[in-house]
Order: structure tokens, then C-alpha cells, then sequence
């Protein structure tokens, strides 16, 4: 019996302006492995703390912190609507 392969496409999650990079589920909160959001890796540094902006990101008017602080209210609120709660995400 012959089965056909299915790929997979992820898409960033994210509601800000630009994507970049590989996109891999983000798992917030240690030890709910389902819980998360598929994030492109710029939005993902953002999560964790990066400090420069990337040449993509230089038409955007917002600082790097205003960006950073989209990204995390997102991610709490994908948090919540997954049933949990935002206090349990990790620190980053």
C-alpha cells in the first residue's frame, strides 16, 4: 500500500508587520510541550531578548522594545486562548 507524504507548512503566528526566517513552534511555558505558537526566528529573538534591529525591520516606526512588547502580548494572549495562563510562561 502506497501512502502519500504531506509537508507541512508553518506560518509565523504573529501579528506584526514582517516575518523572517525558519518558522518552529515556541513553547513558552516548561512542561506543556502542546502549548505554544509557531514564530519566525526574528520574532523569536524578539521574544528573547534581542537588541539590534534586523535591515528588514528598519522601515518599521517602532522601537525595538514597542515591537518586542507586540510579540509578548501576543504570545500571552495565544496562551490564554489555549487555556492557560500567562503567569506560567517562562522567563525569558
Amino acid at each position: 500500500m502506497e501512502q502519500d507524504s504531506v509537508m507541512l507548512i508553518r506560518y509565523c503566528e504573529s501579528e506584526c508587520e514582517v516575518h523572517h526566517g525558519k518558522v518552529e513552534f515556541h513553547h513558552p511555558i516548561t512542561g506543556k510541550p502542546l502549548v505554544g505558537l509557531n514564530l519566525c526566528e526574528l520574532h523569536h529573538s524578539l521574544i528573547y531578548g534581542r537588541k539590534k534591529r534586523h535591515p528588514i525591520e528598519m522601515a518599521i516606526n517602532k522601537t525595538i522594545e514597542e515591537m518586542r512588547a507586540e510579540v509578548k502580548a501576543f504570545e500571552a494572549k495565544r496562551i490564554i486562548e489555549q487555556g492557560c495562563n500567562p503567569s506560567e510562561i517562562d522567563k525569558h
